[in-house]
Protein backbone atom coordinates (compact mmCIF):
# COMPACT_ATOMS: atom_id res chain seq x y z
CA UNK A 1 0.00 0.00 0.00
CA UNK A 2 1.29 3.47 -0.86
CA UNK A 3 0.82 6.40 1.50
CA UNK A 4 1.93 10.00 1.30
CA UNK A 5 3.88 11.41 4.24
CA UNK A 6 3.77 15.17 4.55
CA UNK A 7 5.70 17.45 6.89
CA UNK A 8 4.71 21.11 6.80
CA UNK A 9 7.32 23.84 6.84
CA UNK A 10 7.86 24.57 10.56
CA UNK A 11 9.98 27.12 12.42
CA UNK A 12 10.59 24.78 15.37
CA UNK A 13 12.46 21.49 14.86
CA UNK A 14 13.54 23.09 11.58
CA UNK A 15 16.90 21.37 11.23
CA UNK A 16 15.97 17.98 12.69
CA UNK A 17 14.40 15.27 10.50
CA UNK A 18 11.43 13.27 11.76
CA UNK A 19 11.95 9.51 11.55
CA UNK A 20 8.87 7.55 10.49
CA UNK A 21 8.36 3.99 11.71
CA UNK A 22 6.04 1.11 10.85
CA UNK A 23 5.96 -0.83 14.11
CA UNK A 24 9.65 -0.64 15.06
CA UNK A 25 11.10 -0.56 11.52
CA UNK A 26 12.23 2.81 10.22
CA UNK A 27 10.58 3.60 6.89
CA UNK A 28 12.03 7.01 6.08
CA UNK A 29 13.12 10.41 7.37
CA UNK A 30 11.23 13.60 6.63
CA UNK A 31 13.01 16.94 6.51
CA UNK A 32 11.29 20.26 7.08
CA UNK A 33 8.69 20.95 4.35
CA UNK A 34 9.22 17.57 2.66
CA UNK A 35 6.62 15.22 1.15
CA UNK A 36 7.33 11.55 0.39
CA UNK A 37 5.37 8.70 -1.06
CA UNK A 38 6.28 5.44 0.66
CA UNK A 39 5.26 1.83 0.31
CA UNK A 40 4.22 0.09 3.53
CA UNK A 41 3.36 -3.51 4.20
CA UNK A 42 -0.28 -4.00 5.16
CA UNK A 43 0.81 -6.62 7.70
CA UNK A 44 2.32 -3.89 9.89
CA UNK A 45 0.25 -2.81 12.89
CA UNK A 46 0.82 0.92 13.20
CA UNK A 47 2.79 3.91 12.02
CA UNK A 48 4.39 6.60 14.19
CA UNK A 49 7.11 9.26 14.10
CA UNK A 50 10.06 10.06 16.35
CA UNK A 51 12.30 13.02 17.02
CA UNK A 52 15.28 12.18 19.23
CA UNK A 53 13.71 10.52 22.31
CA UNK A 54 10.29 12.12 21.72
CA UNK A 55 7.55 10.62 19.62
CA UNK A 56 4.01 10.87 18.31
CA UNK A 57 0.67 9.19 18.54
CA UNK A 58 0.21 5.95 16.56
CA UNK A 59 -2.08 5.44 13.58
CA UNK A 60 -3.44 1.97 12.89
CA UNK A 61 -2.46 0.89 9.37
CA UNK A 62 -5.81 -0.89 8.94
CA UNK A 63 -7.47 2.56 8.99
CA UNK A 64 -5.42 3.67 5.96
CA UNK A 65 -6.34 3.35 2.30
CA UNK A 66 -4.07 3.46 -0.72
CA UNK A 67 -2.70 6.99 -1.39
CA UNK A 68 -3.92 8.42 1.94
CA UNK A 69 -1.91 11.27 3.42
CA UNK A 70 -0.39 11.38 6.90
CA UNK A 71 0.60 14.84 8.07
CA UNK A 72 3.42 14.81 10.63
CA UNK A 73 3.88 18.03 12.57
CA UNK A 74 5.22 19.23 15.88
CA UNK A 75 2.87 19.84 18.78
CA UNK A 76 2.56 23.62 18.68
CA UNK A 77 2.15 24.25 22.42
CA UNK A 78 4.96 21.94 23.55
CA UNK A 79 7.40 23.11 20.90
CA UNK A 80 6.72 26.77 21.69
CA UNK A 81 6.71 26.56 25.51
CA UNK A 82 9.44 24.05 26.37
CA UNK A 83 12.47 26.07 25.16
CA UNK A 84 11.48 28.81 27.64
CA UNK A 85 10.43 26.59 30.54
CA UNK A 86 13.85 26.67 32.20
CA UNK A 87 13.82 30.46 32.26
CA UNK A 88 10.21 30.48 33.45
CA UNK A 89 11.15 28.21 36.35
CA UNK A 90 13.90 30.62 37.44
CA UNK A 91 11.65 33.70 37.60
CA UNK A 92 9.27 32.49 40.36
CA UNK A 93 12.24 30.85 42.11
CA UNK A 94 13.64 34.35 42.67
CA UNK A 95 10.76 34.98 45.06
CA UNK A 96 11.76 31.92 47.10
CA UNK A 97 15.27 33.20 47.85
CA UNK A 98 14.52 36.94 47.84
CA UNK A 99 13.38 39.14 50.69
CA UNK A 100 9.81 39.62 49.48
CA UNK A 101 7.90 38.19 52.43
CA UNK A 102 6.44 34.82 53.31
CA UNK A 103 3.48 35.05 50.90
CA UNK A 104 5.78 35.69 47.95
CA UNK A 105 7.90 32.68 48.98
CA UNK A 106 4.83 30.43 49.01
CA UNK A 107 3.65 31.72 45.65
CA UNK A 108 7.16 31.36 44.18
CA UNK A 109 7.42 27.81 45.52
CA UNK A 110 4.05 26.83 44.06
CA UNK A 111 4.75 28.37 40.63
CA UNK A 112 8.24 26.86 40.42
CA UNK A 113 6.86 23.44 41.41
CA UNK A 114 4.14 23.61 38.75
CA UNK A 115 6.63 24.53 36.03
CA UNK A 116 9.08 21.82 37.11
CA UNK A 117 6.29 19.22 37.22
CA UNK A 118 5.28 20.21 33.70
CA UNK A 119 8.87 19.81 32.51
CA UNK A 120 9.11 16.37 34.16
CA UNK A 121 5.73 15.33 32.69
CA UNK A 122 6.83 16.42 29.21
CA UNK A 123 10.09 14.48 29.42
CA UNK A 124 8.44 11.28 30.73
CA UNK A 125 4.72 10.67 30.23
CA UNK A 126 4.22 13.39 27.61
CA UNK A 127 7.18 12.48 25.41
CA UNK A 128 4.92 10.78 22.85
CA UNK A 129 2.89 13.96 22.45
CA UNK A 130 5.77 16.02 21.04
CA UNK A 131 4.79 15.19 17.43
CA UNK A 132 1.30 14.81 16.00
CA UNK A 133 0.18 12.48 13.22
CA UNK A 134 -2.96 13.46 11.35
CA UNK A 135 -4.66 11.07 8.93
CA UNK A 136 -6.11 12.74 5.85
CA UNK A 137 -8.34 10.58 3.65
CA UNK A 138 -7.70 11.24 -0.06
CA UNK A 139 -10.82 9.65 -1.46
Amino acid sequence: MKIILQRPNEKFNKYTPYKVFANTTEITELKNGENKEVEINEDELNINAKLSFCGSNKIDIKELNNNDTIIIKGNYRLNRFMPFSGALAVFPAMFIVGNYGITAKYIGTILTSIILLFIIWTMTLGKNKWLELEHKNNE
